[in-house]
């Protein structure tokens, strides 16, 4: 249920995102937002990070890893960490902190 949700809700308010993981590039659409202080963790963040939410309902098989590049409204994101977010035990999205 989370996993459709998710996949909604970036739909809706995400914006078009691409995701280059290897030679492979695959379109997405994601949600960019800052960090929140309880998400930062003592020197794993810099200035100017962001959280990017990523629906593995439209990532297929893809998994992003980190130093995977990210692209959004043009601006090219280099992924300095990933976090998969279940729902039980489905796969729902995966959270991103992405810097660039």
């Amino acid at each position: 249920m989370l996993r459709a949700l998710t996949n909604a809700m970036c739909n809706l308010m995400g914006r078009p995102m691409l995701l280059k993981h290897g030679t492979s590039e695959v379109p997405f659409n994601g949600v960019l937002r800052g960090l929140r202080a309880e998400e930062l963790l003592v020197q794993s963040a810099a200035q100017g990070d962001l959280l990017c939410v990523m629906p593995a309902a439209q990532l297929g098989a893809t998994v992003p890893r980190k130093f995977d590049s990210v692209t959004a409204n043009g601006r090219a994101f280099t992924v300095q960490s990933v976090r998969e977010c279940y729902s039980g035990a489905e796969l729902a999205s995966y959270k991103a902190v992405v810097r660039g």
